[in-house]
C-alpha cells in the first residue's frame, strides 16, 4: 500500500515547507492527501507541493493546480471520499502521536532521566484497560 506511504510522506513533506509560511489551507491539504493516495509516483507528489508553493501561485492557480490532479477522482461517490478523509485523518494522528513520543523521548534522555518508552506505553495501555473494565463492571 505504497499511496498511504504517500500521504504519510506528505505530512513531514508539508510541515517542512510550511515551516516559515503556511501556503496551503485545511481544505487544499486534503484534496493533496487524496492526490498523493492516489499516485504511484511520490516524485509526481513533489512536484505538485513545489508547484503549489512557488511565490506566484495565487489562491485561484493552487485551486487550478488542485483541480488539475484531482479530475481523475471527480466522479467518486461521497462515501468514498469520507472514508479517504478518515484514513487521512487516522494518519495524521498517528504521525502527530509518533512526533510527540519522540519530543518526549528528547526531553527524557536530555534531562538523564531513563525510561524504556515501549514499556512506559504498555504499562499505560494496561491502566488503561484496567480502568475500562472497572466502568464496565460499575456501569
Amino acid at each position: 500500500m505504497a499511496e498511504l506511504e504517500h500521504v504519510v510522506k506528505i505530512f513531514s513533506l508539508l510541515e517542512a515547507a510550511e515551516k516559515e509560511q503556511p501556503f496551503l489551507t485545511r481544505e487544499q491539504k486534503q484534496d493533496l492527501y487524496r492526490i498523493a493516495f492516489h499516485k504511484e509516483s511520490m516524485e509526481e507528489v513533489e512536484k505538485i507541493i513545489l508547484q503549489l508553493q512557488a511565490p506566484h501561485a495565487g489562491k485561484e492557480e493552487k485551486e487550478r493546480i488542485l483541480y488539475h490532479y484531482l479530475e481523475p477522482f471527480s466522479q467518486v461517490p461521497e462515501n468514498i471520499l469520507q472514508i479517504e478523509n478518515y484514513i487521512f485523518q487516522l494518519q495524521y494522528m498517528t504521525y502527530e502521536k509518533e512526533k510527540a513520543n519522540h519530543m518526549l523521548e528528547a526531553l527524557l534522555k536530555q534531562e538523564n532521566i531513563q525510561y524504556d518508552l515501549e514499556a512506559m506505553l504498555a504499562e499505560g495501555k494496561t491502566k488503561a484497560a484496567v480502568l475500562a473494565k472497572k466502568d464496565r463492571a460499575m456501569g
